[in-house]
């Protein structure tokens, strides 16, 4: 991710006009007409990472709906700080490091000071974030969150398209990419599919697209789920929740098999995905 270096601040030279007398000498034109009151300059805000501030809406200590790894996320308003537990280690705040436009990294910090594993959060989004924890030298896990939409909160008219992004891991690699959905809130149907693509050292399985098959989704629900058109030793799944007032944002895990590469880099051997996606419409 590249992060954002706010401790840079570059000032745009200003060109100022010169008169030239008889002589060839220059006389400067900065001046202030009489009667007339310097304009104040507004203060510039101070820009807010996203693992320091909560998702749109949330004034309260909040616990939100998660999908995909064991995490247990928490925005506790009392500290103003993301709270986090995980298996084997004991619930810690996340406290800012850095951060960009669309992400942030930090640490998470036990009761009693010492550090229990990094963190970096994705939140593009209003309502949904996307958080990895990683307590080793390799991947350990990735969560999505958000603020669930209520019963009676999702449309029952028109459709609408949701772009989403992935994030996880496949074996030894790890995984991101991107998805679409297309609900028909009237009707009652969901439509999709998601592209993966794996990140090593060096080079990486090419993974192909995965179409949406079995996807149960009625009018007015809050959740879909379903299935996906690729066929291997292991069932793929994908079971999701619309996030925001109005189901702007949706969250969702999935778990899908892959052709992984054998020994000599081809692609014979099965193995398993998992991850997450965090998806808005316009």
């Amino acid at each position: 991710m590249r992060v954002r270096d706010f401790g840079k601040l570059f000032l745009a030279s200003a060109c100022v006009p010169a008169l030239t007398s008889c002589g060839g000498g220059t006389v400067g034109t900065n001046f202030i007409a009489p009667g007339v009151a310097t304009p104040t300059p507004a203060p510039t805000p101070t820009p807010v990472g996203a693992l320091a501030r909560p998702p749109g809406g949330v004034t309260s200590t909040t616990d939100f709906a998660t999908l995909g790894d064991q995490l247990q996320i928490r925005w506790n308003a009392g500290i103003n700080a993301y709270e986090v537990s995980f298996p084997g280690t004991a619930k810690g705040r996340i406290v800012q490091i850095s951060f960009g436009e669309d992400g942030a990294v930090g640490d998470v910090v036990r009761a009693d000071g010492s550090k229990a594993a990094s963190a970096f959060a994705l939140t593009p989004y209003n309502y949904t974030g996307l958080l990895e924890i990683k307590n080793a030298p390799q991947f350990s896990y990735v969560s999505a969150y958000g603020v669930p939409t209520a019963a009676g909160g999702v449309p029952t008219t028109g459709s609408a398209s949701y772009t989403a992004t992935l994030d996880g891991h496949a074996g030894q690699w790890l995984l991101y990419g991107t998805a679409a959905l297309q609900f028909d809130f009237a009707a009652g149907k969901l439509t999709g599919f998601m592209d993966p693509k794996l990140n090593g050292p060096m080079e990486a399985p090419t993974l192909p697209r995965y179409t949406f098959t079995e996807a149960v989704f009625s009018p007015g629900s809050t959740t879909f789920s379903g299935a996906f058109d690729i066929v291997g030793p292991t069932p793929s799944s994908f079971h999701g929740q619309f996030t925001g007032p109005n189901a702007q944002e949706l969250i969702a895990s999935f778990r899908a098999p892959f052709l992984d590469w054998d020994a000599a880099e081809n692609p014979t051997v099965w193995n398993v995905m998992e991850g997450v996606m965090i998806g808005k419409r316009p």
